[in-house]
């Protein structure tokens, strides 16, 4: 199981801010860090690996989401990297075998 500890407290404000956002403009169902920032095994070039998962997700949405993600990059001066689902595709598409959300079903941590 991961772990927020490993974050840097400006990581973790830039994090908590990107979900400040998402909850403001749409129904976010679920924010969970992974990789290796959550398992502690991140090194300096290491990014923010993050799944965000929305009640619906159109292609307006997907362009919003990831425009709050590059606003929040540049005014916190990390690199998050998001995969973003809606939650239908999750629970009744391919995506909800698939390895990568498998992984961060087991190891994500929600934020």
């Amino acid at each position: 199981m991961g772990s927020i500890a490993y974050l840097e407290p400006y990581e973790l404000q830039a994090l908590n801010d990107l979900k400040q956002s998402l909850n403001q403009d749409f129904q976010l169902v679920d924010l969970r860090l992974y990789g290796s920032k959550s398992r502690g095994t991140a090194d300096a070039d290491s990014d923010i690996d993050i799944m965000i998962e929305l009640e619906e997700l159109t292609p307006t949405f997907y362009d919003k989401v990831f425009d709050m993600v590059f606003d929040v990059n540049l005014r916190h001066g990390v690199f998050i990297s998001a995969v973003l689902f809606g939650r239908k595709e999750l629970e009744e598409g391919p995506m909800s075998v698939s390895p990568l959300f498998k992984a961060i079903e087991r190891d994500g941590v929600r934020l």
